[in-house]
């Protein structure tokens, strides 16, 4: 099934600032079935006293372009 993303969304697919770590220090990501999903993917996660955290700058940007979602737009 093929992905389509808005204008804005492809921007953000693009741009990579985000997460190459230069807007966001890490992510908070909703809970631990979320951060597991995350860790299967191959992404860096932190568990921290108030929750779990992705990583920055996430290992699925390669350029400027998120790998896991630029096959798919």
């Amino acid at each position: 099934m093929e992905m389509t993303f808005s204008k804005s969304q492809s921007l953000c697919i693009d741009c990579g600032l985000c997460c190459g770590g230069l807007v966001f220090e890490d992510v908070e990501l909703r809970d631990a079935e979320e951060a597991l999903t995350m860790e299967s993917l191959g992404l860096a996660v932190e568990e921290e006293e108030d929750g779990f955290f992705l990583v920055q700058p996430c290992r699925a940007l390669n350029g400027n372009a998120m790998s896991c979602l630029r096959a798919s737009a």
